[in-house]
């Protein structure tokens, strides 16, 4: 009787070291998947989030935008791609967006002079693009509907 006490205990004991792994509260994701991006709220909530990401990895290193000057140490697309990825992390939608001549759509949104990656956001009825070139400019492109 007394063997099958200890046995029983035992195997309990068991089951309760096991289970702390097991019994480890589910975060947001697991119960619900992860979250659908949305866009902006405002402009002047992407003008800060523009100006909190000014410090990104790209590529695997550290780096801080320059705020006056055109850096060619990271490529446009490199910029354009890490702001891509740092606002879905943050469970916002943009998009890289390639525009020629510093014109998207007809408007002046950038100094370049080419080929041109920066980021499109839709905030509410209008598009806007972020220019990758210091100063980071925000531009209205136009109103949607």
């Amino acid at each position: 009787m007394k063997f099958k006490i200890l046995l029983i205990i035992l195997v309990l004991a068991m089951i309760l070291m096991s289970a702390p792994a097991m019994a480890q509260p589910l975060d947001r994701t697991e119960l619900f998947g992860p979250p659908v991006p949305r866009e902006f709220p405002s402009l002047e909530h992407f003008e800060k989030w523009r100006d909190a990401k000014l410090i990104m990895y790209i590529k695997g290193e550290p780096y801080r935008l320059p705020t006056k000057t055109y850096s060619p140490v990271k490529d446009c697309d490199d910029v354009a791609e890490a702001w891509q990825r740092r606002a879905l992390d943050d469970g916002f939608l943009v998009s890289a967006q390639v525009i020629e001549y510093g014109r998207l759509l007809g408007v002046r949104v950038s100094r370049s002079r080419g080929a041109h990656d920066g980021i499109r956001a839709n905030i509410k009825n209008n598009v806007y693009y972020l220019d990758t070139f210091a100063p980071y400019e925000i531009t209205l492109v136009c109103r949607r509907d």
